[in-house]
């Protein structure tokens, strides 16, 4: 018996991947768009996307629809997290600061189940962007106004990577918003300023198998209620 030696040049394999039909729809708003609406509420940047209507009762007080239904038919997962004080009423809007994403997602139809059976009408997904993980500080810094009411808006996020400690990354970001009184063109609408302060915090450490992660996020407003919309007795 003698020993034969078979040198091959390549292996190639080829597959077909099985053509699953659509049964949700996802659409997303990009680190652009997202930056083109800076300033605005969480209601006010998701009309960008198609076919996503709400209603206020607020200037800052915005509910998203979705199929025709809202509060607890909507999921808003926050850094993964379940978000529901939109749960409560007309009143509450989703207490979340878009400065704190670089990605938001809708997803109608039936894939919003893999996040809850009570997911009906859909799933709101605000990512934030990734930890840095490059050794250094970097930071950024926002401000923008409005001539209506005079609203103010600044936001400023910081975050680093430890030179030491390659695996350990963080963040802090914060937001101001103060608004004064609206106006129409004949009149001002009274009692409709509102004052908002928002801070979150993030640090992580991560290795390639296992990683730990410490997330905060504090969102605070105080609003104003037309004086013309109360209902008042009369005796």
């Amino acid at each position: 018996m003698h020993t034969d030696t078979c040198t091959l040049e390549s292996v190639t394999v080829h597959g077909d991947g099985v053509v699953e039909l659509a049964t949700f729809t996802r659409c997303s708003l990009t680190e652009k768009q997202l930056k083109r609406t800076a300033g605005l509420s969480l209601g006010e940047v998701l009309n960008e996307i198609p076919d996503i209507i709400t209603y206020q009762t607020g200037l800052s007080i915005i509910k998203i629809i979705i199929h025709g239904l809202h509060s607890n038919r909507v999921l808003i997962m926050n850094n993964d997290l379940r978000q529901e004080g939109q749960q409560w009423g007309s009143e509450h809007a989703p207490e979340i600061d878009p400065f704190l994403s670089n990605k938001i997602t809708v997803i109608k139809g039936a894939a919003g189940v893999r996040y809850g059976s009570d997911v009906v009408a859909g799933v709101i997904l605000v990512e934030p962007r990734e930890l840095p993980k490059v050794a250094g500080v970097t930071g950024e810094a926002y401000l923008a106004g409005f001539s209506n009411n005079g609203m103010v808006v600044g936001s400023a996020i910081i975050e680093g990577n430890h030179k030491i400690m390659p695996a350990l990354s963080w963040r802090i970001q914060g937001t101001f918003k103060q608004a004064g009184d609206s106006r129409t063109p004949d009149y001002v609408l009274s009692n409709t300023a509102f004052d908002e302060r928002n801070f979150s915090y993030i640090i992580a450490y991560r290795k390639e198998k296992w990683g730990v992660e410490v997330y905060c996020s504090q969102f605070n407003t105080k609003l104003g209620i037309l004086l013309n919309s109360q209902l008042r007795k009369s005796n």
